[in-house]
Formats: structure tokens, sequence, C-alpha cells
């Protein structure tokens, strides 16, 4: 046999390399800890929590937009995030949506607008007491009456400035009640007095940070989605009917489930 070295086989490295990368992996683990939730425990009507949001680069904001279907499953619900809104890719909830309008009647607009993908804000910060935590996200939907989280905390910049600033920004003083229904809802927002978002080894440390919501909340994929739309449970190797139908939540429901991770 030739000393001479083998060719290497640049087809099969290629498939090899192919049949690696795609192996099933295991789930990752959620780190509940990356969560900011203003939900209030049972049996406790009020609470008031410390958020300082993380600067972001000059220019830009710190709240990010993104769209998530509303719907339940198991009997509770999940947002699941809608990649056709976000990114253009196809979603079957955004399909199903599509084929009710075609079909002229005002009950099949009426059904489509329940399986339409609504706006959230995340945002990224430190939540007080809890700085051994690192940085969490906090994930509220955008309200349509100007009344919803993100609009009290815009009247805090508004009247402040840049509360996120590094060294001379401010924590914002969240208070929590439950309303008649017994949801978890914020009451209002207010601002704490000027100082350093940390030591500077801590500023250094959240601010170079480089986790982003997407490490945080779900994608799920085509197949994951298409089960849910269809009213099947994605968790049931074999397709069973135990999950319900996108419906229309009220902005408390929202606000009070917004903080569940999925």
């Amino acid at each position: 046999m030739s000393g001479k070295a083998q060719p290497k086989n640049s087809v099969l490295d290629a498939i090899l390399k192919q049949y690696e990368s795609n192996k099933a992996k295991p789930r990752k683990e959620v780190d509940l800890t990356k969560y900011f939730t203003t939900m209030l425990p049972k049996g406790k009507l009020t609470d008031k929590k410390k958020f300082r949001i993380i600067p972001t680069e000059p220019g830009q904001s710190p709240f990010v937009e993104v769209w998530f279907h509303n719907v339940q499953i198991n009997g509770e619900w999940k947002k699941l995030y809608c990649p056709e809104k976000n990114a253009g890719d196809p979603c079957p909830f955004c399909e199903v949506a599509s084929e009710l309008e075609k079909s002229g009647s005002k009950e099949d607009k009426d059904l489509a607008k329940t399986y339409k993908p609504k706006k959230f804000y995340i945002v990224k910060g430190i939540e007080r007491g809890k700085e051994d935590e690192g940085v969490k996200f906090w994930r509220f939907p955008h309200n349509y009456k100007g009344a919803g989280v993100f609009d009290k905390m815009i009247a805090v910049f508004s009247e402040k400035g840049d509360i996120s600033h590094a060294t001379e920004g401010r924590d914002l003083i969240i208070n929590v009640g439950k309303d008649d229904r017994g949801n978890s809802v914020v009451s209002s927002i207010i601002h704490d007095d000027r100082e350093p978002l940390g030591t500077e080894e801590q500023i250094s440390e959240w601010t170079s940070d480089t986790m982003t919501w997407e490490d945080v909340f779900s994608k799920r994929d085509y197949d994951y989605l298409s089960k849910v739309a269809r009213g099947e449970n994605p968790y049931e190797k074999k397709e069973t009917p135990s999950v319900s139908s996108p419906k229309n939540q009220s902005e408390e429901e929202e606000v009070m489930d917004d903080e569940q991770p999925f």
C-alpha cells in the first residue's frame, strides 16, 4: 500500500458534518432568573419592585418590539413568537388568519383576529434586590389605549430624560396591585433618585453582557406552531385535540400572563 496520504473525501466530510449538526439536541433548560416578573404570588395584593434599564448604544432604544401569538395550551396562556410578523417567514397562525379573511363573512373575519399576533416590548435590565442574578428581561404588551406599561415608562423618560444612563440614570419604581378579578396589574411607575447603575465593576459586567431576549424567549419551529394552530397538543407524539383555539385576551389578562416564560 502506498505511503501517500489518502485524499480527503470532501463530500463525505460535508455529509457527516451536516449529520452531526442536525442531531437532536437536548432542550436548553430555562433559567427563570432571567425573567423579570410583576406577577403577584397567591395571597399577596400589592407589591413594589425596582427595575433599572441597562443602557444601549447611543441613539438606540432599549425597547425591542416583538410580535407574539396569544394561545392556550393545556389550559395555560402562552405567547408564541410570530415568524411572519417578526422575520417575514411562514407562520401557520398568520396563514389561518389570511384564509379566514378571504371568506368575506363577518364571523370568519372576527375569528381571524384571534389568530393575528400582538405587539410586545422587551427591555433588558437589573432587578434591584436581586443584582446577583445579573441581567433580566421584562416583556409587556403594547396598549393601544395608551395606558400600558410602556406608556407609563415614557412619561418618566419625558420628565427626567434618559433614565437608562449608566451613571446618572434612575431606577423605575413599579407599583403592582390586583384588579377586581384577581389579575396582577402595574398600577403606576415612578422614578427613583438619580444614582449609578452599580459599581464600576457591575456596570462593566452588565453593559457588556451579550445576552439578548432571543436567548430567553423561545422561537418554536413551523411544525410546533402548525400543531397548535390546528388545535393539537404539540407535546404529544400522538396528536390529541387538547389545545384550545386562540382567544382574545383582555389587557389585564395579557399583562398578567405576560410574565410567564414558555
